[in-house]
């Protein structure tokens, strides 16, 4: 198994590259028991749940708002871009709720 060091934006993975670092040889791997439990009927249910969930944030920030790349350089840079155009989506999701009221 390939170990891995995350730092700088990833340190917040840490959980995960410990899963990565040191799996335990007494207990099953927690990457197969998450695969397995996605692969079951329910777990495959919730899952495709998230298409209904992520998928149209995307759509509506690339075709409705035209936005469709990044106009800065570098990864944390492209970070704050695509936090702000998550927030221009989610205004517009509270402007809309409030014209229904």
């Amino acid at each position: 198994m390939k170990k891995t060091v995350l730092r700088g934006e990833h340190a917040g993975l840490f959980f995960y590259s410990w899963l990565i670092r040191f799996p335990s040889l007494n207990q099953p791997n927690l990457l197969d028991a998450m695969k397995a439990k996605i692969a079951s009927p329910p777990g495959r249910k919730i899952y495709a749940g998230r298409l209904r969930i992520v998928e149209p944030v995307f759509a509506n920030i690339c075709f409705h708002k035209h936005i469709n790349r990044f106009t800065l350089r570098t990864k944390p840079k492209v970070d704050v871009q695509w936090r702000l155009y998550a927030m221009v989506h989610n205004i517009g999701k509270i402007h809309a709720c409030g014209r229904l009221n």
